[in-house]
Order: structure tokens, then C-alpha cells, then sequence
């Protein structure tokens, strides 16, 4: 459901609560309580407000809270009749369960986990309503999701020798794309799945043209999401390849730069600004160098192209990490990042992923989230 439609729905919930509290005639309706000699009545406009205020809870965050009984609503002193409910309630709220029920299948899975040799992966994405939200993991398993003897066939007898050494190094390395999408409600999953099939058709185009995935894709990216006006959502984005050597390149769109722990020295290591070079997030601005992209206006100021960079683990045991912002907040800025390296140092010697379910624990342990949380670990071993 788009943005127009879902806005749409909402007015229509608004107006069916509006029409039942305002137009009821007296006496009509069950009372709001047993007797009302002792307790104070809640208004038709309460009513009709709070019940409009749950529908758009259902509609964002997939809870019902309940217009009528849970929510505290103001006390006044007249009584007044709460209307029955009517054939076209139950159909609005069966339209929002069904809504919630098509958020849960199309938000796609992240896909199989990579296996690079010498490298440990392990991933967790924690939404903050507990079905689906903004944040996103997808894992491109180059020897898994695509053929690359094939493809690497291919181009060889068409004499494109480059882009046939390029497919060939896809055999020892994988690429890991985490985004957060503004916002962590379940219409924010639809933005991630949209995000989730583009990059993979794109992947596609990119290893038939180029052998491997470079900017150009993103740049497509950014003005593909700037134009799709009705979203006025935009993305942060992280996409990077680990190779077995503990090579990561990576691109970043406003996104947390990720964080190397040091297995010998047991914290964090600094990483020179140079090395983690980011731009604006996806949808923000159309590409600058993307020839579609050039249509739209944009400042000198803003103008800008993806860097690509790169940081190594050098040792064997060296963690590397990517975050989305919903973990680097976290219990307001006390938990990230000292409670994150004190965790990695206890664990240090654990695999990836006893190191993620461990992390995943202390998260939860730690305090109430107050967004989507998602983190990958990659470890050299």
C-alpha cells in the first residue's frame, strides 16, 4: 500500500468514527459504563479521536491497542452512549490485519549466509514493533545466488576477458548490504523490500556489464528513490564485499561507519576519516553523475560521488562490525560503544556467531529499544 493509499484509509477510519460518534442518536448504544451515576463519561469526540488514533497505530505498527477500553481517555462529567459497531468497522480493521499479514510476506529474508573462506559471518535485525521494520540485511553469496562458471564461460567466448576475471574473484568473496530506512514502523518494511529487489535486479545487470558490482548501481539507486516523490522516505545503506585475504570494500549513504576490533589489543581500533568516506542517504538527492540523475536541479554544494573504501582485519581473531544507528543509540548512547567492546573482548575468541546471539542478548538485557537494531559481525579466522 503506497503512501496515498495508505493516508487514504487512515481519513476513511477518521471519518467512519467521526460519522458514529457525532451522528448517534440519544440513547442509542452501549454506555460507556455500568453506572453512570458514579463515573465520569468520555466524550464522542474522545471516542471518535482515539479510535482514529488506534487505527492509525494498527495501520504503522501492526498493535491494536483498543479505542474503546485500553487507552486512558479524558473524563468528563456528562454521560454520554459509545455507538455499537457497524459492518463497515469490521471491514476496515479485517483491510488493516490483512495489511499487516502482507508486511509480514514481503519483506524479504536476507538470503543464505555467505561462507568466504577464512572469514565468519553472522548477522541479527531486531524491528522494534517485533514483525518487521526499516532495517534490512541482505548477504550477496556470489557462488550461491548466481552461476559464475557459467557466467564466467560466457564471457570468456565472447571475448570479454575482463569481465571474466572480475566474475572469477566473486568466487572468494561475498558482499553484505545493511540499510535503514527513516523511521521503524512496518510501512518503513515496504521501502527495505523495495530496496531489497532493485539492488538484487540491478546485481543482475552488473555482473552481465561489469563482472562484478560497482557505484554505477548505486547512483541508478539514488535517483530511482529520489524520484519515487510519493515515499518522502530516504535510506542509509552500508554495501560492502569481504574477501578471504579480510579485504572489506565498501560504499556508504549516510550510514554509521563501521568499527574493526582488534583481537591482540582487545578494543576498538581507529579508522583514519579517509577511510570511511560516506554520502547523502538514498532518496534524499537524485545521482549527480547518473545521466537521468542530471535532469533534476541540485547545488554545487551537493554534488557528490560514491567513494569506494577500503580496511583490512589484519589479524587472525580481528572483528569487523556494521551497525544501523538503532544500536549505536541505544539506551542513549551508554550502551555503544563501551558495552559493545567490552562484550567483543569477553568473546573475542567465539565464533561469529556465538559473538551475534551474544550481543543480541546484552541488547535486549540492556534496556527497552526505542528503534529497529541491526547489526552484522564478520570475523577473520
Amino acid at each position: 500500500m503506497g503512501a496515498a493509499a495508505r493516508f487514504a484509509l487512515v481519513f476513511r477510519l477518521r471519518q467512519s468514527f467521526t460519522t458514529k460518534a457525532t451522528d448517534a442518536p440519544a440513547g442509542q448504544g452501549a454506555t460507556t459504563t455500568a453506572d453512570s451515576r458514579r463515573t465520569p463519561r468520555t466524550s464522542n469526540a474522545a471516542l471518535r479521536d482515539a479510535g482514529a488514533a488506534d487505527c492509525q497505530d494498527m495501520l504503522e505498527t501492526g498493535h491494536w491497542r483498543g479505542a474503546l477500553g485500553a487507552r486512558p481517555a479524558p473524563l468528563l462529567e456528562n454521560p454520554v452512549t459509545v455507538p455499537p459497531p457497524t459492518p463497515d468497522d469490521g471491514h476496515l480493521l479485517d483491510e488493516l490485519v490483512n495489511f499487516q499479514e502482507i508486511i509480514r510476506q514481503v519483506k524479504p529474508s536476507p538470503g543464505e549466509m555467505p561462507s568466504v573462506p577464512g572469514i565468519e559471518i553472522a548477522g541479527c535485525s531486531l524491528p522494534l514493533h517485533g514483525h518487521a521494520g526499516g532495517d534490512h540485511i541482505l548477504y550477496i553469496a556470489f557462488d550461491k545466488r548466481y552461476d559464475l562458471e557459467a557466467r564466467i564461460h560466457a564471457a570468456v567466448v565472447a571475448g570479454r576477458t575482463e569481465v571474466a576475471e572480475q566474475l572469477a574473484l566473486n568466487r572468494t568473496r561475498s558482499g553484505i548490504l545493511l540499510a535503514d530506512v527513516a523511521g521503524h514502523r512496518m510501512t518503513d518494511a515496504l521501502v527495505a523490500a523495495m530496496l531489497h529487489q532493485a539492488f538484487l535486479v540491478g546485481t543482475y545487470y552488473e555482473l552481465d556489464m561489469f563482472g562484478q558490482i560497482t557505484t554505477k548501481l548505486f547512483e541508478h539507486l539514488k535517483t530511482r528513490f529520489f524520484e519515487s516523490t510519493g515515499l518522502k522516505k530516504y535510506v542509509t545503506m552500508i554495501y560492502g564485499e569481504i574477501d578471504s585475504s579480510g579485504k572489506f570494500r565498501f560504499i556508504s549513504a549516510g550510514h554509521p561507519p563501521p568499527l574493526v576490533f582488534s583481537r591482540e589489543y582487545g578494543h576498538f581500533v581507529t579508522i583514519a576519516p579517509e577511510q570511511v568516506v560516506t554520502t547523502t542517504p538514498v532518496g534524499m538527492i537524485p545521482s549527480t553523475v547518473d545521466l537521468d540523475g542530471l535532469r533534476h536541479r541540485v547545488d554545487d554544494d551537493l554534488r557528490e560521488r560514491y567513494t569506494i573504501n577500503e580496511i583490512s582485519l589484519m589479524g587472525w581473531g580481528d572483528i569487523l562490525l556494521l551497525y544501523t544507528d538503532g544500536l549505536s543509540d541505544h539506551g542513549g548512547h551508554l550502551f555503544f560503544p563501551a558495552e559493545v567492546e567490552r562484550l567483543l573482548s569477553e568473546s573475542r575468541d567465539l565464533p561469529a556467531g556465538t559473538i551475534c546471539a551474544r550481543l543480541e542478548e546484552a541488547v535486549r538485557a540492556f534496556g527497552p529499544a526505542t528503534d529497529d537494531i541491526s547489526f552484522v559481525v564478520v570475523k577473520k579466522v
